[in-house]
């Protein structure tokens, strides 16, 4: 995920690598916050796996994605009403594009990351593989969508390659893979989880 910049680098100026930086590090501050306060669901899944206990599991990653949502809503919407000064007085003037660049990438992460304890959960019980093939594969797709929409939009178009691979493998791949590992509808996983319904 980090070939944004050398398919900036390499089909634009390096000096657009900056603006697009900018904007790409306030995710990373994002992604950091939600493993960090979502982490401690993975030996919890570890445990609840060597009782042989799914239903454990699957109570608690519901549980667990229902908190992980709220929280990726709340910080994603404050990334998007309160980035531009914040880039503004972080940086200076002239950044503008970097809080687009932002809001293009927020949508995005907040699906992934409202997914925090999913991946968790892969890890606990020692299903990481899924996640790898998926991870690869979106990065993959990334690099081919960016390398594409370079030409037309610039560094946005490379926010939107980003974009549109991540919602692709968050929204439809990712799921697939972790309700089959814990045996969970994936309907059930979809209305229960994310969208906070019982």
């Amino acid at each position: 995920f980090r070939v944004d910049s050398f398919v900036i680098a390499g089909f634009l100026n390096l000096s657009l690598v900056t603006y697009y930086s900018v904007g790409a590090r306030l995710m990373e501050y994002f992604v950091q916050f939600m493993v960090s306060s979502m982490g401690l669901m993975m030996p919890v899944f570890s445990q609840y796996e060597g009782r042989n206990d799914y239903n454990a599991i699957r109570k608690s990653l519901m549980h667990s994605t229902k908190i992980s949502t709220a929280l990726a809503v709340f910080i994603g919407a404050s990334i998007i009403f309160y980035g531009q000064p914040f880039i503004e007085r972080w940086m200076g003037s002239g950044f503008e594009s970097s809080y687009n660049v932002a809001v293009i990438l927020v949508v995005p992460y907040v699906i992934a990351l409202s997914q925090t304890p999913s991946v968790n959960l892969l890890y606990g019980i020692s299903k990481h593989h899924y996640y790898a093939v998926s991870n690869s594969s979106e990065g993959l797709l990334n690099l081919l969508l960016s390398v594409m929409l370079v030409k037309y939009y610039g560094i946005f178009g490379v926010a939107l390659g980003t974009t549109i691979s991540m919602m692709i493998f968050k929204i439809f791949i990712q799921p697939v893979f972790v309700c089959r590992a814990i045996s969970l509808s994936l309907r059930e996983y979809y209305v229960s989880a994310i969208a906070w319904t019982t």
